[in-house]
């Protein structure tokens, strides 16, 4: 049998050698046109009164050698535009010799190519082309059912929930399709059950509930909007994410919808939460990505994290450790991943990476099978630290380049911070100076990797097309000030050096910022016309004079008017001056400038002291201003720690000329404590503020003119008193004093706050605290006045959708004052004096 074997195989070859050739000759004949049989005829089978028309668009041309893709491109022909289904092509030998027959069995399907609406009010036909989609094609049975769905449920999704669309025959070759379209349902309320966990809310609730959940999502709507099946849908899916993002891993919604109304046009939509349990955090542990080691040991990086074991499985907990893991690397230099533009993929190993084991941003989450119980590994890849070879601007157009590079905090050589540079973005953001062609704040930064193993380069890309023109109308009301309206004027990023390409375009270019744009620069128009105080301001600054980035030289130009309507007599002043201004660091700032000023004393009411009357008229005054402040506060609505120190020198006169003379001095502090936080992490803090003033007369003048003497009482003074309130005269004049001091000590407490989705520390919305203020003035710190004292509570209100007129509600009561003091209760204000 060995012996036969390789004789087998050889008349194997031999046999199959032959056949193959021959198939392949074949197959190749097959594939040459010359080699193609002729088409002697064509004969449709099954196409009835149409065969001739389904001949005439067949494109093989008969007598001519057969085209296979000509037959191919006829049947899609016939079906996309005749709507004839070719179920077969069948070759048949012709009568002559190397020549065929070509069958076509055809199956017609009934088509209308002319399509009518009827019965629509509430939108135009080619709006209903267009949800149709039909652009000229013929129908057949089957598409017109899809037309008809289409028109349904884009009225659906229009808010015509009750819609029907019923398919009639019209003329020959037509099609109709009837529309009743029914009122447009609105939605009138949106109920929750089965919540416990996350509240409901309402649609003027701000902070973590559902209601916000539906707010965010995309089609998401409030009450009284325009019903939407698919935007149910999306809302569903909102807040099963929602419920996730907190913990309810194994949450269940579903939506129920009620119509109401006597046409029914009042959707009433429920939806039904079933939450299941919260899932706990089991365990917290860091390790090594590809089993590397770690240059800090386990116990180190697990330190630093908040999560522990039995918190609630919360993404914003979550990504919080995560993100104090990056910032514990990223200030030691090494730069994370995702901040760096690599030069190939495979460079991603040198940089920085905290997540899971298969990547992403999110660590390994580990579900219990048997209890609500979560296990959390975050894998961490170091790198390698690196230092920053340069800092590039780039995307600016109008703005110059000092401009950015200010507001940045690093610089070369320094190690990567990446949280330096997140701050630095949020500062080039508050500038409010980079938007793109929406209006929308544009400033991105990044790392470039570019092959150094030691270095890498900073980018902040920016854009800077949008309009840099802000306009604002709005009022304000203060105990102290009465009602005012507000005006205000303001171009930012301005450049006075940067003039129009011509007189004509003067106005298009200013509005559009091709014009007086790009050094940095601030012009403001405030006019705040009010019934018992009223300013109006035109100021111009340069933040950066000299283009010294940090530690920099300021100029502020201002000419003001102010008049103020006492009960007594009128007071206005109109003033012009500069203040040049050096900052040294990020905190301390000296200052000093001259200003021209003239102080109007009139309708002065009979009993008036002799200060005041001695001074009835216009009054000459020219000052000399200087002093410093320091301020480390973070936040101004709730401090926390730290504190603002100022203080003042002016000389009037003298020297300066005018037509008083005298030198006054201010100091003013206050000083926050953080004495401990609740279970929320919301601060209870000890604030303890004051101001000492002290003023000397010279030349001519033995005593303070009366508008320049120091006052108390009042919101910014010791409250409990109206404004200059202490120690007015029988006529109803304030007793002023040549020194005067003041103090306050407030012990100030969270009121009312909430949870904002991926916020781990609750936005606080209300503080109150409760006070005592006092203070006393004379004509010198040798000789006072009695102490006046009040205490009292105090309330401060932000809403989320008004960041910047906070509400301020003080309720004092006089502890300690004397015949003549002028008391009150209650005082407020809105916005900002």
């Amino acid at each position: 049998m060995p012996r036969l074997l390789p004789l087998i195989l050889t008349l194997l070859v031999a046999w199959i050698a032959p056949q193959t050739a021959a198939f392949a000759a074949e197959s190749a004949a097959s594939q040459q046109p010359d080699q193609q049989p002729v088409v002697e005829a064509i004969r449709i089978e099954g196409g009835g009164e149409k065969s001739n028309a389904i001949l005439a668009a067949i494109q093989q041309e008969i007598g001519a050698k057969l085209d296979i893709l000509a037959v191919q491109r006829s049947q899609e022909w016939l079906w996309k535009y005749m709507r004839v289904r070719v179920d077969s092509v069948v070759h048949e030998p012709g009568e002559a010799e190397d020549s065929i027959v070509l069958v076509f069995y055809v199956t017609p399907l009934p088509t209308w190519r002319r399509v009518r609406f009827t019965g629509y009010e509430e939108f135009e036909r080619h709006e209903l082309e267009l949800w149709a989609g039909l652009y000229g094609q013929a129908l057949d049975t089957d598409s017109v059912e899809v037309v008809r769905e289409r028109l349904i449920r884009n009225y659906q999704e229009e808010g015509f929930a009750h819609v029907e669309v019923i398919r009639e025959d019209g003329a020959e070759d037509e099609v109709v399709f009837a529309v009743q379209e029914g009122p447009k349902v609105t939605v009138e309320d949106i109920e929750f059950v089965g919540n416990e966990a996350i509240r409901g809310g309402m649609w003027l609730t701000p902070g973590l509930d559902l209601y916000e959940a539906l707010k965010n999502t995309t089609g998401g709507w409030l009450s009284g909007k325009a019903y939407s099946p698919s935007r149910i849908s999306e809302d569903v899916n909102a807040l099963v994410q929602l419920y996730r993002d907190y913990g309810y891993l194994d949450v269940m919604i579903s939506s129920e919808v009620e119509f109401t109304g006597s046409d029914r046009a009042d959707a009433n939509i429920t939806y039904v939460i079933t939450e299941g349990p919260l899932y706990r955090v089991r365990s917290v542990t860091v390790k090594a990505a590809d089993g590397t080691t770690l240059r800090f040991s386990q116990t180190e990086l697990e330190a630093l994290l908040k999560l522990k074991s039995g918190d609630p499985y919360e993404l914003a907990s979550v990504t919080q450790d995560r993100m104090l893991l990056q910032r514990h690397y990223s200030g030691l230099g090494y730069p994370s991943l995702a901040r760096v533009h690599l030069r190939n993929p495979r460079s991603g190993v040198e940089f920085l990476s905290i997540g899971g084991s298969r990547g992403g941003f999110q660590p390994d989450a580990l579900v219990d099978e048997v209890e609500p119980l979560v296990d959390l590994v975050f894998v961490i890849q170091e790198g390698h630290p690196r230092r920053i070879r340069d800092v590039l601007i780039k995307g600016t157009q109008r703005t110059q380049d000092r401009v950015v590079r200010r507001e940045i905090i690093n610089e070369p050589g320094d190690w990567v911070n990446e949280e330096d540079s997140s701050k630095s973005a949020r500062r080039l953001i508050g500038l409010g100076y980079f938007k793109d062609e929406n209006r929308q704040p544009f400033v991105n930064w990044y790392l470039q990797d570019f092959g150094n193993s030691e270095l890498v380069d900073l980018i902040f890309e920016v854009k800077d097309v949008g309009s840099n023109n802000r306009i604002r109308f709005g009022g304000s009301w203060n105990s102290d000030n009465g009602p005012a309206l507000l005006i205000d004027l303001t171009k930012t990023n301005f450049d006075i050096t940067d003039h129009p390409s011509s007189f004509g375009n003067a106005f298009s270019e200013i509005w559009n910022g091709t014009a007086y744009t790009g050094a940095g620069q601030s012009l403001n128009l405030a006019l705040r016309p009010g019934t018992i105080f009223s300013s109006y301001a035109l100021s111009f600054t340069e933040p950066d004079l000299l283009q010294e980035h940090i530690s920099r030289l300021s100029l502020n130009v201002v000419g003001r008017k102010n008049l103020r309507l006492f009960s007594t007599h009128d007071e206005e002043r109109s003033q012009l001056g500069f203040t040049l201004g050096r900052r040294f660091g990020r905190y301390f700032t000296l200052f000093a400038g001259p200003e021209l000023q003239t102080v109007k004393l009139d309708d002065i009411e009979p009993g008036a002291p002799t200060d005041l009357t001695d001074f009835a008229g216009n009054n000459h005054m020219q000052t000399l201003t200087m002093g410093a402040r320091y301020s480390t506060v973070a936040d101004p609505f709730s401090p926390v720690d730290g504190g603002n120190y100022s203080l003042h020198l002016s000389q009037t006169g003298q020297f300066m000329g005018g037509d008083w003379d005298f030198l006054k001095a201010q100091v003013r502090a206050a000083k926050y404590f953080p004495l401990w936080e609740d279970s929320l992490g919301r601060h209870y803090v000890f604030a303890l503020s004051g101001s000492a003033r002290k003023a000397w007369a010279q030349g001519d003048l033995t005593t303070l003119p009366y508008p320049e003497k120091f006052y108390l009482g009042g919101q910014n003074s010791v409250r409990g008193f109206n404004f200059r309130g202490i120690g007015e005269d029988p006529n109803g004049f304030g007793v002023g004093g040549d020194v005067a001091w003041n103090g306050s000590l407030e012990l100030r407490m969270p009121m009312i706050s909430t949870r904002q989705r991926g916020m781990v520390e609750e936005f606080e919305m209300a503080r109150w605290g409760l006070f005592v203020d006092a203070g006393s003035f004379g004509p010198s710190f040798g000789n006072l006045g009695s102490t006046r004292v009040s205490a009292g509570v105090a309330v401060r209100v932000r809403f989320p959708a008004l960041p910047t007129a906070p509400l301020s509600l003080e309720f004092g009561w006089p502890v300690q004052s004397e015949p003549g003091d002028d008391t009150r209760v209650f005082a407020f204000t809105i916005g900002n004096f």
